[in-house]
């Protein structure tokens, strides 16, 4: 219970609020690593930092930011990734329509992919109005990268023109996917799946309101997920996450 007293004495006045309980910066819980086994290198970390304080809008960094700091041990400089609020779901397909259910409950999550192997420690940070929380440090061993793993795409450094694929020249082929009907992510299974088989390695997707994969929307769409400016629908989140896991 909170009560409140005022207390007057000529021009002068004096206010005391008992019993509120004072402000303090989130508190991590826990951050859980959701890989399991060996890490290697160019492959997908994945964790789940639980706080104590939940926020009005967990996509506002003004309210709340989750940042991990990310140091190759033996290496003088970190990289530092920002966190998001993550909804997972459940897909079922009918034939015709992809639905989606969440599955567990929303909370922040971090995403790294190593580049190299090596010993990595990753402290994960959360700031909100009231201070900066630090997490225990999670130390990992990353691998050398297997299987066939060509590495990520980018410019070539040495002709600031031409597309590298790790360190081999690249030039993309395929087709514009663009969007998809109410089939959702099981349609671009299927695509990509054809693509695949055809010896396409490439194409170009819209994250567009036709198939609900624009994180942001007029408020009431896509089932009611989408809730206007600076708020994600997290079912469209989900769904361009499955699609670059399809890609991939």
């Amino acid at each position: 219970m909170r009560c409140g007293s005022l207390v007057l004495a000529g021009a002068v006045g004096v206010a005391v609020l008992l019993g509120a309980t004072p402000a303090h910066a989130a508190k991590i819980v826990a951050v859980d690593v959701l890989n399991t086994g060996t890490t290697p290198a160019l492959g997908r970390l994945e964790f789940a930092v639980q706080l104590d304080k939940s926020y009005a809008n967990p996509f506002d960094a003004s309210q709340v930011e989750i940042v991990m700091d990310v140091e190759r041990l033996g290496l003088s400089k970190a990289e530092h990734v920002r966190g998001f609020w993550f909804q997972d779901f459940d897909a079922a397909f009918d034939g015709t329509t992809e639905t989606l259910t969440p599955k567990g409950d929303a909370g922040f999550r971090v995403r790294y992919r190593p580049r190299v192997a090596g010993m990595f420690q990753f402290t994960v940070h959360a700031t909100d109005a009231d201070g900066t929380a630090d997490a225990k440090p999670v130390s990992l061993q990353v691998t050398s990268a297997t299987g066939d793993v060509a590495g990520f795409v980018g410019i070539d450094p040495a002709d600031g023109t031409r597309l590298v694929r790790g360190d081999e020249p690249w030039t993309p082929f395929g087709i514009n996917v663009d969007w998809v009907d109410a089939g959702g992510t099981a349609r671009f299974d299927q695509y990509f799946a054809k693509l695949q088989g055809a010896g396409l390695d490439w194409t170009r997707i819209w994250m567009s309101l036709f198939d609900a994969t624009a994180l942001e929307g007029k408020a009431g769409g896509d089932g009611g997920a989408y809730c206007g400016l600076a708020c994600y629908n997290l079912k469209a989140a989900w769904r361009i996450d499955r699609i670059l896991q399809l890609a991939e």
